[in-house]
């Protein structure tokens, strides 16, 4: 899955271009595609390695170490940037001792909309990261306890509600786990999978489907992200589906190896670029763009993830003896 990965890096990085496609943010589809891939690995590193309310501890740590590494290098490097040549975004206020300590910590981007973080999230898309960690605290949870099923109802009844407008569409449709939880769990119930789990799986696929078609011939329903968040859905559900079948190779790895510092380090890309009044690249301006952002994301990777990785495949042995 690392190509597919890394190509949905790469339509976030678009996205933040401001560049549409028949009216569509692909980053918004991307995005929801990321959640429904992390909770079918998610479920498979539990399953493995964490299977065990006294290894929580340990899957956290895990997770921690995977994240913070490249993270933090590339948030390092936007505050820098934010002090030595200033950015052209309205929604940073400043960056003091505060706001970097709430960034360093990951989940309280999540929470950009509320007066804590409002303004303060230095890398903006790290705000679905935030929401991806808080992911990670419940998970471990709700597969040892089999209170799966029970979050995935309750999440897609939070996110109907959501869709249609009875409550914030933007923040429970999209953004906050209450609503987007049944969407990590569409990817977990992918794994080891049972006819129920299926069964849920793709009743769940084929409402996203009509919910799209709806949306898309009912303009009265475009509330926030809604087309682009059921066309992830639809998108992402017989994606992994094939995917997960299929044998990876040594092309697959390395894109996916490098598809995190993609994702981490694009934004930095575009305040350069937009320093120098590239504001909606042209093609040739947007593939320079992705090109450096993969080779970024290349070096990051050896210098920084590949040391934190041998850390991670150690604790996982130490856990298991």
């Amino acid at each position: 899955m690392g190509i597919f990965r890394l190509l949905l890096a790469i339509s976030v990085l678009i996205s933040h271009t401001q560049r549409t496609y028949f009216g569509l943010n692909l980053g918004v589809v991307a995005v929801i595609s990321f959640l429904m891939l992390s909770g079918f690995v998610m479920t498979i590193l539990i399953e493995k390695h964490y299977k065990s309310s006294r290894l929580v501890p340990s899957f956290y740590l895990d997770r921690a170490m995977r994240l913070q590494p490249q993270y933090l290098f590339y948030l390092i490097l936007f505050t820098l940037y934010y002090f030595l040549v200033g950015t052209p975004q309205p929604w940073i206020a400043s960056i003091d001792a505060q706001s970097f300590i709430l960034n360093v910590l990951i989940i309280p981007a999540n929470f950009y909309m509320f007066s804590l973080m409002s303004d303060q999230v230095i890398n903006p898309p790290t705000w679905s990261l935030g929401l991806e960690v808080c992911f990670y605290l419940a998970i471990p949870f709700l597969l040892i306890y089999r209170l799966r099923k029970l979050a995935f109802l309750v999440s897609l009844f939070i996110f109907i509600a959501a869709y249609t407008g009875y409550i914030n569409t933007d923040w429970f449709g999209y953004r906050l786990l209450p609503g987007t939880l049944f969407m990590f769990l569409m990817g977990s119930l992918l794994c080891k999978s049972n006819r129920i789990d299926l069964f849920v799986f793709w009743g769940s696929w084929l409402v996203a489907v009509v919910g799209f078609a709806y949306t898309i011939t009912h303009p009265q329903t475009w509330l926030a992200w809604n087309r682009e968040v059921l066309l992830g859905l639809c998108i992402a559900a017989p994606a992994i589906k094939l995917l997960s079948s299929m044998k990876s190779n040594k092309l697959d790895h390395l894109c996916g190896d490098i598809s995190y510092g993609v994702f981490l380090n694009h934004f930095l890309i575009i305040w350069i670029a937009r320093s120098f009044d590239i504001i909606i690249p042209t093609t040739l301006e947007l593939g320079l763009m992705i090109i450096l952002s993969i080779a970024c994301a290349w070096i990051t990777f050896q210098l920084i993830e590949l040391p934190a990785i041998r850390i991670r495949k150690r604790l996982r042995r130490r856990t298991a003896d």
